[in-house]
């Protein structure tokens, strides 16, 4: 979870999960926390361009894909048999239309 995040909407859920802090742009930073936590299963909601400022910022996809696959090589290091990524439909980029 970011440092400044508001986790209002999952946070009846922490006494049931480990919650890691960090920036998927700053992978060394949580290489070691996910190895020590040695997790079963690793949970992406970090998406960026959620916001809807943020909706045609074409930064989404090179930001959002290769965090993503920086996680999922992560999880795979500490270990971790499962990987599950979830999000609105911001996370893939920017549209001309409604969809």
């Amino acid at each position: 979870m970011r440092p400044e995040s508001d986790a209002w909407r999952i946070a009846d859920v922490f006494d049931r999960v480990e919650v890691i802090t960090g920036r998927l742009s700053e992978p060394d930073g949580l290489a070691g926390l996910l190895c020590d936590f040695k997790p079963d299963v690793v949970y992406h909601l970090g998406w960026f361009g959620s916001r809807r400022a943020d909706h045609d910022d074409p930064r989404q996809l090179a930001e959002n894909i290769t965090d993503a696959l920086e996680l999922v090589e992560l999880a795979a290091n500490a270990r971790a048999t499962t990987w599950i990524g979830l999000g609105s439909q911001a996370e893939y980029g920017p549209t001309d239309r409604r969809t």
